[in-house]
């Protein structure tokens, strides 16, 4: 597996060839800005984005807590905060594995 990132333009260079051309890459760029914008505000407000047959971006409530620095053993206090997990589903696995 290469380690190397496929970037938004590429993605979007891939789109274009996927749909035979149909649409110019600018409005490809722009239904994919429109889609990550979506998506940003429903993880915001506290829900989840499922793709079908890909996975699911779900938001996590992380718990306010006293963490220590390993270097330094120092003992700070880590506010509580929101991340973002994914959760790939079984097709999209078996897909990338064989």
């Amino acid at each position: 597996m290469s380690d190397k990132k496929m970037f938004q333009s590429e993605l979007v260079k891939n789109m274009k060839a996927e749909l035979g051309g149909e649409y110019q890459q600018k409005e490809l760029d722009y239904i994919l800005e429109a889609m990550k914008a979506v998506m940003r505000k429903t993880i915001r407000n506290g829900r989840g984005v499922d793709l079908k047959h890909f996975g699911s971006i779900i938001p996590y409530n992380n718990k306010a807590r006293i963490c220590t620095n390993p270097q330094t053993k120092v003992k700070f206090h880590k506010d509580a905060c929101v991340t973002v997990k994914f959760r790939s589903t079984v097709r999209l696995k078996e897909f990338v594995n064989s």
